[in-house]
C-alpha cells in the first residue's frame, strides 16, 4: 500500500523552518502542505512527512452525461 504522501502528492513540514529557493528566503511553519514535488521539498525531504488524514474522505463525481446507451430519465 502506498505511503499517504505518495497517494495524495502532499506533504506537510514536520517543524518550522527558514530556508531559500533561489535565493528567495521562505518561511514554513509546522503542519504546511507542499506537493511532493516542490523544489523545497526536494532540497529538504527529511523536514517532511506524509499527511495523515484523521478520517477518511470520500469522494465521488457525479457523471454529468449518459454513457454510449444509457438512458436518462427526466
Amino acid at each position: 500500500m502506498p505511503k499517504a504522501s505518495e497517494a495524495t502528492g502532499i506533504v506537510a513540514a514536520l517543524d518550522a523552518f527558514a530556508s531559500t529557493i533561489d535565493g528567495v528566503p521562505v518561511t514554513v511553519s509546522r503542519g504546511d502542505l507542499f506537493e511532493a514535488d516542490h523544489p523545497l521539498v526536494k532540497k529538504l525531504p527529511y523536514l517532511f512527512g506524509p499527511v495523515r488524514l484523521r478520517y477518511p474522505v470520500v469522494r465521488s463525481v457525479e457523471q454529468a452525461t449518459a454513457a454510449p446507451g444509457e438512458k436518462r430519465g427526466a
